[in-house]
C-alpha cells in the first residue's frame, strides 16, 4: 500500500471516530444539562 492510500485510509478512520466521538457527546452532555436545570437550579419546562 502506498503512502498516500494509508494516509486517506488514516484519515478516513480519524474522521469516523471523531464524528462518531461528537454525536456521543452530544447525546451525553445534553441530558446532564437538562438535568441540571431542572433539578438544581428548579427551572421546570
Amino acid at each position: 500500500m502506498s503512502r498516500v492510500a494509508q494516509a486517506r485510509r488514516l484519515g478516513k478512520i480519524f474522521l469516523l471516530v471523531d464524528n462518531m466521538l461528537v454525536v456521543l457527546g452530544f447525546f451525553v452532555v445534553f441530558p446532564l444539562i437538562s438535568v441540571h436545570f431542572v433539578d438544581q437550579l428548579g427551572w421546570g419546562r
